[in-house]
């Protein structure tokens, strides 16, 4: 395989074309039975795919593998290629291929896209530098995370998470994109009715709630309010919802695209080609001592209760 494939998650068509060559010449494949392998990349988890694929015309040594709905159904980059089991046993593995399943849309935890990337950095329509590109991504997107002490993102699915009020009256909590329900001691509360969030207005505003009030009774919070239930009364508030943002704020799209080109920058200038982009490797760092990105995302920055 002369370059690497782009492939989009649950399309099964295309096929995978590909020549098996030997130092530049077609291997001839009559007798021959070929598979298709492939597994994550840096992984050692078990194949993605290890399944029979078709040889189209032997002595040209021309295979096609047709992809199912599994094998493309999972975003990521991967390592691919052709594993030969010649007429008399012996085996014989082709060079290994990036191949990348790919969504149309961003990763959802991750704040821009391979693609908007690309085309800020003049390489739309190039393909060698894509895993680097999304390695960058993720870790100014986590950077970004950890310096504002929020995810911009949200839950897919309800989580349940456990609170304990800082009054009768008040209780903090993470920011919250969509309610379901919430809890005390056995009893349902009801929105509205006996307690709201704030801010008020955070919906409309594109912004997640980040706190309880309550309205018509007291959050059970101190010794005297548990005595009067007999007993030991559990004071924690069970709180169901999607938590993180539903929106991504166009100021945290905008600094990861800088933090995302500045990692980029480093690694192409580090001595020897090498640098981890991981968290621990300075996107943190650079984020904090970048005046741009440090503008942006400042208004972010979860206040300390």
């Amino acid at each position: 395989m002369s370059e690497n494939i782009i492939h989009y998650t649950n399309n099964r068509s295309p096929s995978l074309l590909d020549t098996i060559t030997s130092d530049g010449v077609a291997v001839d494949l009559t007798g021959s039975t070929v598979k298709f392998q492939m597994r994550l990349v840096n992984t050692t988890t078990p194949l993605k795919v290890d399944t029979a694929a078709t040889v189209v015309t032997p002595a040209a040594g021309t295979v096609r593998y047709d992809w199912a709905l599994a094998d493309v159904n999972t975003s990521g980059y991967y390592a691919g290629w052709w594993h030969v089991t010649l007429p008399g046993g012996n085996v014989q593995d082709t060079p290994e291929f990036l191949v990348e399943i790919r969504d149309h849309a961003p990763v959802a935890q991750e704040y821009i896209s391979v693609e908007e990337l690309k085309s800020s950095l003049s390489l739309a329509g190039q393909q060698f530098a894509d895993q680097d590109i999304a390695r960058a991504i993720s870790a100014a997107s986590r950077a970004i995370d950890q310096i504002c002490d929020r995810r911009f993102y949200a839950d897919t699915v309800d989580v349940t998470r456990t609170y304990i009020p800082m009054s009768s009256l008040f209780m903090p909590i993470d920011d919250l994109s969509s309610f379901t329900s919430m809890s005390q001691a056995g009893t349902t509360w009801t929105q509205n009715t006996d307690f709201y969030f704030e801010p008020t207005n955070a919906p409309a505003n594109g912004q997640p709630w980040t706190s309880v009030k309550t309205i018509g009774k007291p959050f059970i919070w101190t010794l005297k309010d548990i005595q009067p239930y007999g007993g030991y009364v559990d004071p924690r508030i069970t709180l169901v919802g999607k938590y993180g943002w539903a929106t991504t704020p166009p100021e945290v799209v905008e600094a990861t695209g800088i933090l995302a080109t500045r990692l980029m920058k480093r690694s192409r200038e580090a001595a020897f080609g090498v640098l981890s982009l991981g968290i621990d490797a300075g996107a943190i760092e650079i984020a904090r001592y970048d005046t741009d990105v440090q503008t942006l995302i400042d208004p972010y920055v979860r206040p300390v209760t």
